[in-house]
């Protein structure tokens, strides 16, 4: 029965005034009536009271994902477009206003749409809002669950690249303290701008490309300029050691 509970109704179980009325109607088929109210509200009320007790005594953080979720998840978080991370990141560094249940549907809904859908990715499209709307509408269960293991997904994601990218950094203390990590706001605008040059695409098509192959582009570019960065100090340390020979 518990299956019944949609992420929708996450809210309406977290409020103080619960309107079992309302869950009743949408969760077990009750209709207002006089018969109903004489021969079956009770027995409805007590059912749907102790669905939400069960719910509500649920550890959220615990939930697993459920591998029959109808929900489909991409092969592997860094599949989603380009664009669709980005959103991510800007959603979990800030979520705005948004609750709980808000959170969960904006969440699943970028990362899973593209799995979903043949559509490009595009938040403002029809498609993109009957999927949001779909997840809106989905189990409770599953789309925790589904939230979890998302969640997991990032957290994993982001430590991968982040060690990556701190193997081959370059650092130059003139550069830093002239100000160059002010360039760091362009972040976005330079992955694009490299995407189009090096694949010969449009911007629009830039922003549809994978995270993981805007991620390795980036990385080799960084990689290749370690190694310059490396020659030199070689070629330095080598002249270095010729004058000091003489």
């Amino acid at each position: 029965m518990i299956d019944r509970f949609k992420l929708k109704h996450l809210n309406d179980i977290a409020n103080e005034d619960i309107n079992y009325k309302e869950l009743m109607a949408e969760l077990i088929g009750y209709r207002d009536n006089w018969y109903n109210r004489l021969y079956h509200f009770i027995k409805s009320y007590k059912k749907i009271q102790t669905l939400v007790t069960i719910i509500s005594g649920l550890r959220l953080a615990n939930i697993k994902l459920n591998p029959k979720c109808e929900i489909k998840l991409p092969e592997h978080i860094d599949f989603i477009t380009f664009s669709a991370m980005m959103k991510v990141q800007m959603l979990i560094t800030n979520p705005g206003e948004r609750n709980t249940p808000e959170l969960i549907c904006e969440l699943i809904s970028l990362v899973c749409f593209s799995a979903n859908s043949k559509s490009d990715f595009d938040t403002d499209s029809l498609p993109y809002i009957g999927f949001k709307n779909r997840v809106w509408n989905s189990s409770l269960i599953d789309t925790v669950g589904l939230y979890n293991h998302i969640n997991r997904e990032l957290v994993t994601s982001t430590k991968k690249w982040q060690e990556l990218f701190m193997s081959v950094e370059v650092t130059d203390k003139d550069y830093d303290e002239a100000g160059g990590q002010r360039m760091n706001q362009f972040n976005v605008i330079t992955t694009i701008e490299r995407l189009c040059q090096a694949f010969n695409y449009t911007e629009e098509q830039a922003w549809q490309v994978s995270y993981a192959l805007s991620q390795t582009h980036s990385y080799k570019n960084a990689t290749y300029s370690h190694i310059q960065h490396e020659m030199t100090l070689i070629k330095e340390r080598k002249m270095k050691l010729k004058r000091n020979a003489k």
